[in-house]
C-alpha cells in the first residue's frame, strides 16, 4: 500500500514536471511567433536569444573597413506591414540613406530576365534564397554602404531583411545596429497590399497567395529576425501616429532631424 502511494507521488510529479515543460515550450514559442510582437522584459529577450544562440554576435567578430563612424537601422516586419513608410520617414526627416532590399532583388530580376514583373521578381526571389540564402543581399547592400559612404554618407537604413543570417552578417561587417520591428495584423496587412496596387506585390491577388507569402518568410525565419529586434512599431493607427513612435526611437537614438539625403 505504501509502494503504491509512492508510486502515484512520483507520477504525479512526472505529470507536473511535464506540464512545466509544456508551458515553457509554449511560451518560447509564443515569443518565437511574435503574437504580441512585444518582448516584455530582458529575461523574456535573452530567453529568445538563446534559443537563437546569438546573444553576443558581433562581440569576437572581425571588423573591415565599413565599421567605422556609421549609423545603421534596420526595419523588419511582415509583407505589406509598412517598412518602406518607416524608412522613408527616417531618410525624409534625419537625413538616412535608405536600402531596399526588395529593390535589390528587383534589379536582379531585370538583370536576368530584362523585366522585374510579378513572376520575375518571385522567381529572382526565390532563385536567390535557395541558391545564396541571404549572401546576395547583404553583400549588395554593404556595396551600396561602400559607396555611398565615398560621399561622405554616415546614416543607413536598411528595410526588408528577413533572416538570422542577414542579421549576423550586417552585425559583423558594419558593428551593432538597432532594428525597429512594424508590426501590422495580417487583415490589414492584406488590404494595404490590394490597395497600393504594386506590379510586383506577391500575393495582392487573393487572400490564399498573401497568407502562401506570409508562410514563406516566417519558414525562411522572419519570426526569429523579429523576435530581436529592439524597437516595435505599431502600425495599425495614422501615418501620424507611426512617425511619432519613429521619432521617439530617435530620441532615444539621440538622432536629431536634419535634411533629407537623395
Amino acid at each position: 500500500m505504501v509502494a503504491k502511494i509512492k508510486d502515484n507521488k512520483k507520477l504525479k510529479i512526472t505529470k507536473i514536471r511535464l506540464n512545466k515543460n509544456k508551458f515553457t515550450e509554449n511560451l518560447v514559442k509564443k515569443q518565437l511567433k511574435i503574437k504580441n510582437m512585444e518582448i516584455k522584459n530582458n529575461l523574456a529577450e535573452n530567453l529568445v536569444k538563446k534559443q537563437l544562440k546569438i546573444k553576443n554576435i558581433g562581440s569576437n567578430t572581425k571588423t573591415t573597413k565599413t565599421k567605422d563612424k556609421i549609423t545603421v537601422v534596420a526595419v523588419v516586419g511582415l509583407p505589406s506591414s509598412g517598412k518602406s513608410s518607416i524608412a522613408k520617414h527616417l531618410a525624409e526627416k534625419y537625413g538616412f540613406y535608405h536600402i531596399e532590399t526588395g529593390n535589390i532583388v528587383r534589379d536582379f530580376a531585370k538583370q536576368e530576365r530584362s523585366v522585374a514583373n510579378k513572376k520575375n521578381v518571385l522567381w529572382a526571389a526565390t532563385y536567390l534564397f535557395k541558391k545564396y540564402k541571404d549572401k546576395y543581399i547583404i553583400d549588395k547592400v554593404i556595396e551600396k554602404i561602400e559607396k555611398q559612404k565615398k560621399r561622405d554618407i554616415k546614416k543607413f537604413v536598411v528595410s526588408g531583411i528577413k533572416t538570422i543570417y542577414s542579421y549576423k552578417q550586417l552585425n559583423k561587417l558594419l558593428g551593432p545596429f538597432k532594428q525597429l520591428a512594424v508590426n501590422l495584423d495580417a487583415d490589414m496587412r492584406y488590404k494595404r497590399s490590394k490597395n497600393r496596387n504594386r506590379y510586383d506585390d506577391e500575393g495582392a491577388d487573393s487572400r490564399a497567395n498573401f497568407n502562401k507569402r506570409t508562410r514563406r518568410e516566417l519558414k525562411q525565419g522572419m519570426g526569429n529576425i523579429l523576435a530581436i529586434s529592439d524597437y516595435f512599431i505599431d502600425n495599425s493607427g495614422s501615418l501620424e501616429n507611426s512617425h511619432k513612435q519613429v521619432d521617439e526611437v530617435m530620441k532615444k537614438m539621440k538622432i536629431k532631424p536634419t535634411k533629407n539625403i537623395k
